[in-house]
């Protein structure tokens, strides 16, 4: 070495605060990103299944046979099927990724039951628009029916990704819906 003192190499304090201030700044940009990303994918899926309500309201209505829809979820994913006089029209609709789930409520079931592999099927009353009873709506989709809960209608959807959700609430009387947060 030189004459001259050897300096110290280590940081000064300001120079740590900086360095975690930008970690800390960057950390928070992806952790927005990411919620973002999942708030969107969840609207995205109350949007496709708000409007393929008022799509099944309208072909019930118009369409001579029957018309239903099912939401399931499988593989990851939440999906729909369409029918048609027990033809199915399309199949496997994708309309929620694996980070969305959907729980769905009836008059007596406060505590929601989450969609499984069976879903939920949801059919319009032909004559006046209005949703039918659950036990008539699974009836169109299978013969047997779901005892549980059959004299019932559904009355939301609760359709979540991370700590956002969205309500679609159904009223059984007219077949109207609503989205809130």
């Amino acid at each position: 070495m030189s004459g001259k003192a050897c300096k110290n190499a280590g940081y000064t304090l300001m120079e740590m605060i900086v360095v975690v201030a930008l970690l800390a700044v960057g950390l928070a940009i992806v952790g927005m990103s990411v919620s973002t990303i999942f708030s969107l994918e969840m609207k995205q899926c109350v949007k496709e299944v708000a409007g393929e309500l008022g799509k099944q309201k309208v072909a019930a209505m118009t369409r001579s046979g029957e018309v239903y829809m099912r939401l399931y979820e499988s593989d990851g994913g939440i999906y729909l099927d369409k029918y048609e006089n027990d033809v199915p029209t399309e199949q496997g609709v994708k309309v929620g990724g694996a980070k969305i789930s959907v729980t769905w409520y009836s008059g007596s079931n406060t505590a929601g039951t989450p969609l499984g592999p069976d879903g939920i099927v949801i059919a319009f009353n032909k004559n006046n628009g209005s949703f039918k009873k659950i036990g008539q709506a699974w009836a169109l989709y299978d013969s047997l029916g779901s005892p549980m809960y059959a004299a019932e209608y559904y009355s939301k959807l609760v359709i979540q990704s991370g700590g956002s959700s969205r309500t679609i609430a159904l009223w059984p009387d007219t077949g109207k819906f609503s989205i809130s947060s």
